[in-house]
């Protein structure tokens, strides 16, 4: 089951609702493997440099 609750900051000029969702509903949400194959499309695109 999904909730939401108010989430406060001092630069905050209003309320802000944060959604939580349970593991196994982000995996019903997103397919895993392809958020992988992204991330992984996107390192090789954009190298980190140290």
């Amino acid at each position: 089951m999904d909730s939401t609750q108010p989430a406060s900051s001092i630069h905050a000029k209003g309320e802000i609702r944060i959604l939580s969702l349970s593991e196994a509903e982000v995996k019903k949400c997103i397919d895993l493997r392809k958020l992988l194959d992204a991330l992984a499309d996107g390192s090789k695109r954009f190298p980190t440099v140290v």
